[in-house]
């Protein structure tokens, strides 16, 4: 995982470099789609852009970011509310080929967390 600053704004998400603070990502709202997140407390969340790739984002402030951003999507797009789906298990794209999915189970102590990589045929 590679660390990185969040930055919300009023027009998108920025993924910046936590040395120098260059941009390496903008996700404008006009991009974004919805969200997708667990219900158990594993940190994991996804950024769905799906005329671009999606984003898979970890903190263990998962909850108070997505409702940032959903205030701030909410505010640009006007009263449209931007969409979050909760469930144990789901996909993201990494590129135009590549898929992910990703699975959570509650264990004893904790949350599980397993990543299957899926390729488009």
């Amino acid at each position: 995982m590679q660390k990185r600053v969040l930055m919300v704004t009023n027009q998108a998400v920025y993924n910046l470099d936590p040395v120098n603070f260059r941009q390496k990502r903008r996700i404008g709202y006009d991009k974004l789609a919805y969200i997708s997140m667990s219900k158990f407390s594993d940190n994991f969340f996804v950024l769905h852009a799906p005329s671009e790739y999606d984003y898979l984002l970890v903190s263990a402030r998962k909850a108070e970011i997505v409702d940032v951003i959903k205030k701030a999507y909410k505010k640009f797009k006007g009263a449209m509310e931007l969409k979050v789906i909760y469930n144990n298990s789901f996909d993201y794209k990494i590129d135009n080929e590549t898929q992910r999915e990703i699975h959570f189970t509650k264990v004893d102590g904790g949350v599980s967390t397993q990543i299957f990589t899926k390729t488009k045929r």
